[in-house]
């Protein structure tokens, strides 16, 4: 069976799941049906957070809500329906924060390919608590509240999800990864670059994972967006979609034959997508936070900036 050899490994909010959508339509590239398995992370319901303590009901709560695997025998039955692609592979983006996952994707496979998309570490702080809203997970309605509880929650085991400053450091995150597979075997991009030059930097990942660099994908739909739902009931309909065995999903499924499955996929993604994305509200950052937490951030920066030899004079103003 042929299993993944290479891994989007995060930032959370930084793109990865449009990024994992765009690729995976290269007819020489699988991506795993669940985007986000989070084996590596939570092998033998290891999560580096035991899940106890105050912060129990949001951390259960967040596993309901997600996908995750834990076990091989499941994570082996995600590739089963590999048929021939060149590269294939997953996009969990626990990967980068987790201590310990770029050490067990190397004994797993040393020559695994590891794709790592960096954003703005206030923008994706913020759109990581936005994230949270829209799912009904976070209680606290004010960002710099939640900031100020960060400390108290993670003692209190609340996990990685509600990390949302802690997980913008990004300079130990990413250079775990160097240390362990090398530059050669570790892309680095920055959301800006994927915003702005979507096309370019597909092919160079295309490059990368050594298949077709030409093919054009649809890159028109945005997806996963952040934001407080102006309609909860909305919202909640419209989040039951992706469940796979929603009533609507297995009904349409069953009246419409595949060929034309297919065929209608993305345009009923695009409604979808522009129905939730109407539905979000997304109010700006305060200057005053912003300017905080540029100020907590900075040091990281620039030393991430030394090490990938980026400029990103631009995540400091």
């Amino acid at each position: 069976m042929k299993l993944p050899n290479f891994f989007v490994v995060g930032a959370a909010k930084a793109g990865t799941t449009a990024l994992c959508e765009y690729i995976s339509q290269h007819p020489q590239i699988y991506i795993s049906p669940i985007k986000e398995p989070n084996f590596f992370a939570t092998e033998n319901g290891d999560l580096e957070c035991s899940f106890t303590g105050h912060g129990v009901a949001s951390n259960q709560l967040w596993i309901q809500t997600n996908q995750i695997v834990t076990s091989w025998p499941e994570y082996e039955k995600l590739f089963q329906k590999v048929s021939g692609e060149k590269a294939i592979g997953e996009g969990s983006t626990i990967y980068l924060y987790s201590k310990h996952t770029a050490r067990r994707i190397f004994d797993y496979s040393q020559q695994a390919k590891i794709i790592i998309v960096l954003r703005n570490p206030v923008e994706r702080a913020y759109s990581h608590y936005l994230f949270r809203i829209r799912h009904n997970q976070e209680p606290v309605n004010v960002f710099s509240d939640a900031l100020d509880l960060e400390n108290q929650r993670i003692e209190d085991n609340w996990g990685p999800p509600w990390h949302y400053q802690r997980r913008s450091f990004y300079y130990e995150q990413v250079k775990r990864y160097l240390d362990i597979f090398g530059l050669t075997q570790v892309r680095i991009y920055l959301f800006e670059d994927f915003k702005h030059d979507t096309h370019t930097l597909l092919e160079d990942i295309y490059r990368f994972l050594r298949v077709a660099p030409n093919f054009k994908a649809d890159t028109q739909i945005q997806y996963n967006p952040s934001g407080i739902p102006k309609n909860a009931k909305l919202q909640t309909f419209l989040e039951g979609l992706n469940d796979a065995q929603h009533p609507l999903r297995v009904g349409f499924r069953s009246l419409i034959p595949e060929g034309i499955r297919k065929r209608t996929k993305v345009s009923r993604e695009r409604a979808k997508v522009k129905l939730m994305k109407n539905n979000l509200a997304q109010p700006p950052l305060s200057p005053e936070v912003r300017a905080q937490l540029i100020n907590v951030f900075r040091e990281d920066i620039l030393k991430l900036q030394d090490m990938i030899q980026r400029d990103l004079s631009a995540w400091l103003v």
